[in-house]
């Protein structure tokens, strides 16, 4: 059985720029986020080996390096996390300062008085 399909709002005219630099900015805020829990979900997975898993520390200097390691490998993982998510604001908050329109035609300062007129 197939369900009706419902048309989509009509688009007339090109995109608001106000409204795509709040979509974007609302999807990369959505995908930082995931991206900081799968890392610091990885982190926490890492951290919580149990060391019978990794075997038995005394029997192998591999078993000992992996138990020295681990925790090693947690904390870059929680900080890289922790990393996203300040790129992210960062950027976030340049891009909120941006001014919407800029006009390209308009000069950059208004010239200082008594200045020559080019």
């Amino acid at each position: 059985m197939r369900l009706p399909s419902v048309p989509g709002p009509a688009v007339s005219g090109p995109a608001d720029p106000q409204t795509d630099r709040a979509r974007r900015s609302q999807r990369l805020v959505r995908r930082s986020r995931v991206l900081s829990y799968v890392l610091a979900g990885l982190g926490v997975v890492v951290l919580s080996f149990a060391p019978s898993v990794l075997g038995e520390p005394t029997t192998d200097t591999g078993r000992v390096l992996l138990q020295v390691v681990r925790p090693v490998v947690a904390g870059v993982l929680i900080v890289a996390a922790l990393a996203v998510q300040v790129v992210v604001g960062i950027t976030w908050r340049r891009d909120l300062l941006q001014p919407a329109d800029p006009t390209p035609d308009a000069p950059a300062d208004p010239p200082a008085p008594g200045s020559p007129q080019v």
